[in-house]
């Protein structure tokens, strides 16, 4: 049996709007500002992601995990959600180029990205083998220079130049990107399954994620 129901602020007398859809208009203000003298329950998060966690371990990812795979990681914390609002790649090589990952040729496996949630994989990023699929896969965001050229930092470290790919994850996941639970066994990793100690002895692969920790 159907109900009719009428929404009223008591204290002015404004009842709520529907539209033609039966939708309830709703207007959303921020959040009070946190109380003087408390601690704040967002923090920054920006780090690199590491064989034994965030900045742990081994960061530059020049590794070879042909024959076994390499894991690099971020995970949950006891104490803090861990919310991930991108991710930044930076490919360091003697040169670079969108059809090779830095100067290196013949990749067969590559890299992937995914996240454990609940004990399941969702992939971000599958068999990456070059610079230019690592750009197509994180959909292109924040591109910079033209031609051959672009997403290259020229001169990134001496003569050595790098690609810099930038994940923008909160635009897919809004407002709060990808969160990783605490007290879970959650975690976001970049699994490198092939050998990528091939890159010059200067270079680097590292990965860095942006975000923030949220206290209860």
């Amino acid at each position: 049996m159907p109900i009719t129901a009428h929404l009223r602020d008591p204290e002015t007398g404004v009842g709520a709007k529907i539209n033609g859809d039966g939708a309830v208009f709703v207007y959303q203000e921020s959040p009070p500002p946190p109380v003087v003298g408390t601690e704040n329950k967002r923090r920054l998060l920006n780090g690199l992601l590491g064989t034994a966690g965030l900045d742990a371990g081994t960061t530059n990812l020049r590794v070879n995990g042909l024959t076994t795979a390499i894991d690099a990681y971020v995970e949950a914390h006891a104490d803090y959600d861990i919310h991930i609002m991108g991710v930044a790649f930076v490919i360091a090589d003697s040169s670079v180029l969108h059809n090779r990952f830095g100067n290196v040729t013949g990749l067969t496996q590559g890299f992937d990205m995914f996240s454990v949630e609940s004990g399941a994989n969702t992939y971000l990023l599958k068999k990456v083998l070059t610079g230019g699929q690592l750009i197509a896969q994180s959909g292109g965001a924040r591109a910079f220079g033209t031609g051959g050229e672009s997403n290259e930092i020229v001169n990134w470290s001496g003569t050595s130049d790098a690609q810099f790919v930038y994940f923008d994850i909160g635009a897919i996941l809004p407002p709060e990107g990808l969160r990783i639970g605490r007290g879970t066994q959650d975690r976001l990793v970049v699994r490198i399954r092939d050998n990528l100690s091939q890159i010059s002895a200067a270079g680097e692969f590292t990965v860095r994620v942006f975000g923030f920790r949220k206290y209860p």
